[in-house]
């Protein structure tokens, strides 16, 4: 989301241009993009995602010192800007890389996201379009732009459940977008005008359901911490009707059951996902309140 606003926006220090490198120059004079990735235990798709932004004038890649199925490795065959960084949440892990960029634009890239050639060429465009000025009013006016997302299920695209054609902030000037501080699906805050690029970029976000079960107890369990820090409380209603409303608007709503059996996987594991943060809620609630019974 953009926030016009200074709270909760973070500049780079002064500092930070240290880290940065010179500019890599651009071939047709238009301004640079710095493809920005972070991952952790990304072997499988971390390839692929890195093979769509070759084209970038630089590709930043922030590594988790823990991760240990040879990600690292792969991403130094593509880059040698790589940074090592503990992850404490995805929205901290951001704002550390994107003080290094050294283009005047970045573009945020998930691990498993890949961009297509279309959406390429739109970047550059929009980039040969800003003519290298500095004024604010370049790129048509904007300083950041949505992009349109593609999502994967067990393989397949999803056209409905709510999932059909999502829109993400993903590239900004470099020192007018930062990150809020949540532990998952942070959310970009940016000073200026946002703009929009039809283009899409596919999200392979399941590639098979171990893979999802795996990280759905740390995702869940961020999940519930931003409740909590948020002030949140669990309601009986929250575990009952919440995840039933999911599905039902899921599956019936979204026209999920047009999906055949991968739409009642998605919004089943979808419905047990908030009926699973809410409870991990009501567990950090109920073991505070027996701790501070106990002092």
């Amino acid at each position: 989301m953009s926030q016009d606003s200074d709270e909760g926006f973070y500049l780079s220090a002064p500092e930070d241009v240290a880290l940065r490198m010179n500019p890599p120059p651009s071939a047709d004079g238009r301004e640079t993009v710095c493809a920005l990735v972070i991952c952790c235990d990304n072997a499988r798709t971390i390839r692929d995602t890195l093979e769509s932004v070759k084209w970038c004038d630089e590709v930043l890649v922030v590594v988790d010192p823990r991760s240990a199925d040879g990600t690292a490795g792969i991403v130094r065959e593509y880059t040698s800007r790589v940074f090592e960084n503990v992850f404490t949440s995805d929205g901290v892990q951001r704002n550390f890389a994107i003080p290094r960029a050294s283009c005047e634009w970045v573009f945020v890239v998930d691990s498993d996201e890949i961009i297509t050639p279309e959406l390429r060429d739109d970047v550059l465009k929009r980039l040969r379009d800003s003519g290298g000025h500095d004024s604010g009013h370049d790129s048509g006016g904007h300083d950041a732009f949505y992009v349109r997302r593609i999502a994967f299920f067990l393989g397949k695209p999803i056209r409905y459940c709510g999932w059909g054609r999502e829109n993400q902030l993903r590239l900004f000037r470099r020192d007018k977008g930062r990150y809020d501080h949540r532990r998952i699906h942070a959310g970009v805050q940016v000073r200026g005008s946002v703009g929009q690029i039809d283009s899409f970029m596919l999200h392979n976000t399941i590639r098979d359901l171990g893979g999802y079960l795996n990280r759905f107890n740390d995702f869940t369990s961020w999940t519930a911490s931003d409740m909590r820090d948020k002030g949140r409380r669990t309601r009986l209603t929250d575990v009952l009707a919440r995840p039933a409303f999911r599905f039902i608007k899921m599956y019936f709503l979204k026209l999920g059951f047009l999906e055949g059996m991968r739409g009642l996987l998605l919004c089943g594991f979808a419905a047990f996902n908030v009926f699973t943060k809410y409870a991990k809620l009501w567990e950090i609630e109920h073991c505070k309140e027996r701790k501070r019974s106990e002092q």
